[in-house]
């Protein structure tokens, strides 16, 4: 095992340096498989510095490796994120105490979407560690062709990976609808006017748009999820027609071709030189295409940027908009892609420099359309009367694709909502559920069947099957538990619910307590039969059930410590058994067992 401090699962620092380890992978050497990786001499692996890994150009492979221990005795999961959608090649592996592996995972952008651990942008790795369990995690980076993007690692509880990214798909929901309202609406505005200066900053809209598609991992998860080397060019080709339709508009909008006519034909050659990495992306190159793109993207920059300068000190109302505009976006270029050659620091604001500058820059860039309307106002004054009605049109699209996003966000809200009171393992309602849905059962009454019975069930031996067969093996033993009680206690107001780990809870009415009796026995007998891949003996459980009468005035913790008292008394008496209690009766009497 590694030689670093070990990580507490359950007290995670808040910055991963000093505790994840890095081994870079001789470039001249064959390809490092996991023996190998961790037969190294202790002595290559070397601490982080920083949580973001940036190796930028590096035609090697690289390897990552920490320790975590459960000091609790409670189940621990965890999320590794390796938060960067466009990172190649991904192995991961989950290795016990004797160097063996426990689980693995290969992944990466130029894998089918369907080998990663989550329906995720980027790459998140699950973690579960049980009580007093030490493992260690390892895994190794690769490139296609020798380009890293910059490699944000965090680890998080799951709880909290899943409410980061829960607001992070809000603030993309938000971005990418703000760039769809505005993108349709100029696009709207250039077929009504028939002005070729809105539909071509439609044009650049619509490239940047894919571009950050692209680069932040939506397209691997929707239309080229199994076109993962199409989605991985995707991101040169989209980025370097962002550049072509940014000389495009830019000669049409500030009208080069007669105010600098020789600036124009350079923008021109510098279009077309951007062609040669478009061109090499779609053959699969991949480094060397950034290699070009960027110090083209620069000059490009710097020369709309002068341009923009040069005209505005001219007195040119749109190039000072336009220069305005551009400012924001080309400085959060330049931190871009400085975080790329490593100039600059890789932290939350260059990784989002792209999305926060662009957002300025589209926003003030619309007033300079705005303004653009205006001109087109006094200039055509016989067309003003069309060009109201048509600006009211495209402002109720606007509101209406407004609401429609809206609409969706409340729906997204909506589903996250339900997934925080759903156990992510069985697909059952988990404990949060559990204590309101016994609360209200409590107060209602039902005169057809006027038994309010709670049943606790706990599978019997379930650590020792866990610590036998491994936890993969535990964790379909659970699900395969949650449908026999889906399908034995399935009418309508029967609710189950997973309270945790191996323990079960059942809130349901019964019209005697002969009827409690009868599905207990097809539980076990539904339970028993259960098909395990693991062990040959039979699969049992220990289970008490409390029941209680309309109208008796008990609370609904009264009635859980009852069940869970008669649970109790099946394991202390041999497990494998149920027994039935009635909440006023005493403990002793009236309590029916079965084996």
């Amino acid at each position: 095992m590694a030689t670093a401090a070990v990580i507490p699962a359950n007290d995670l620092p808040g910055d991963l340096v000093g505790w994840v380890e890095l081994l870079q992978e001789p470039a001249d050497a064959s390809e490092w498989n996991l023996n190998t990786a961790l037969n190294a001499p202790e002595s290559q692996w070397v601490p982080i510095s920083n949580s973001v890994l940036n190796f930028s150009f590096d035609a090697s492979a690289y390897w990552v490796r920490f320790t975590l221990n459960n000091p609790t005795d409670t189940n621990i999961r965890l999320i590794f994120d390796v938060a960067q959608p466009l990172q190649d090649y991904i192995g991961a592996w989950l290795v016990d105490e004797n160097n063996m592996p426990v689980r693995t995972w290969q992944t990466g952008d130029r894998r089918p979407t369907s080998g990663r651990p989550f329906a995720y942008r980027a790459f998140a790795f699950p973690i579960s560690i049980a009580p007093g369990q030490q493992i260690q995690f390892i895994a190794r980076l690769d490139t296609h062709d020798g380009l890293y993007d910059a490699l944000p690692l965090s680890l998080v509880s799951q709880g909290t990976f899943f409410m980061q990214k829960d607001r992070e798909a809000l603030w993309f929901g938000f971005y990418y609808g703000a760039i769809t309202i505005l993108l349709l609406y100029n696009l709207l505005v250039g077929v009504a006017t028939r002005e070729r200066d809105f539909l071509l900053y439609s044009l650049y809209l619509g490239c940047f748009l894919l571009w950050n598609l692209a680069f932040r991992g939506y397209l691997a998860l929707g239309p080229l999820a199994n076109a993962p080397i199409l989605n991985n060019m995707a991101t040169a080709v989209f980025g370097g027609s962002i550049f072509i339709s940014l000389i495009i508009f830019t000669r049409r909008f500030l009208s080069l071709n007669t105010r600098m006519p020789r600036t124009d034909i350079t923008l021109m050659i510098l279009a077309a030189a951007m062609t040669i990495p478009i061109l090499l992306a779609m053959l699969d190159y991949y480094a060397p295409v950034f290699q070009l793109i960027i110090p083209l993207a620069l000059i490009i920059m710097l020369s709309v940027l002068a341009v923009a300068t040069y005209l505005s000190f001219k007195r040119i109302r749109t190039a000072r908009i336009y220069l305005l505009a551009w400012v924001f976006l080309i400085a959060s270029a330049f931190a871009y892609y400085g975080r790329v050659l490593s100039l600059v620091p890789s932290t939350w604001l260059t990784e989002n420099a792209l999305n926060i500058g662009s957002l300025i820059e589209l926003l003030v860039l619309s007033l300079a359309m705005a303004d653009r309307i205006r001109v087109l106002k006094q200039e055509r004054l016989e067309n003003q009367t069309y060009l109201i009605d048509r600006e009211r049109e495209m402002n109720q699209e606007l509101k209406e694709q407004v609401a429609l996003k809206t609409r969706e966000l409340k729906q997204l809200a909506d589903r996250f909502e339900q997934e925080s009171i759903t156990d992510p393992l069985t697909g059952l309602k988990n404990r949060r559920t559990f204590e309101s849905t016994l609360e209200q059962s409590v107060r209602q009454q039902d005169r057809d069947n006027p038994w309010l019975c709670l049943a606790l069930i706990d599978l019997d031996y379930f650590k020792n099957f866990n610590d036998q067969y491994g936890h993969p093996q535990g964790d379909k033993l659970l699900e395969q538990l949650g449908q026999v009680l889906l399908h034995t206690f399935q009418r309508g107001d029967d609710c189950v619910f997973r309270m945790g780990g191996e323990e079960f809870g059942v809130v349901f009415r019964t019209d005697s307590t002969q009827a409690v009796t009868a599905m207990l026995q097809e539980f076990q007998t539904k339970l028993a039969a259960i098909p395990s891949q693991a062990s040959a003996e039979p699969v049992t459980a220990s289970v008490g059930v409390a029941c209680v009468l309309n109208g008796n005035s008990i609370s609904p913790s009264e009635l859980y410590v009852r069940a869970d008292e008669l649970l109790y008394q099946c394991k202390s008496e041999g497990r494998n058994q149920f027994r039935i209690g009635h909440l006023d009766e005493p403990a002793t009497g009236k309590d029916l067992a079965r084996r």
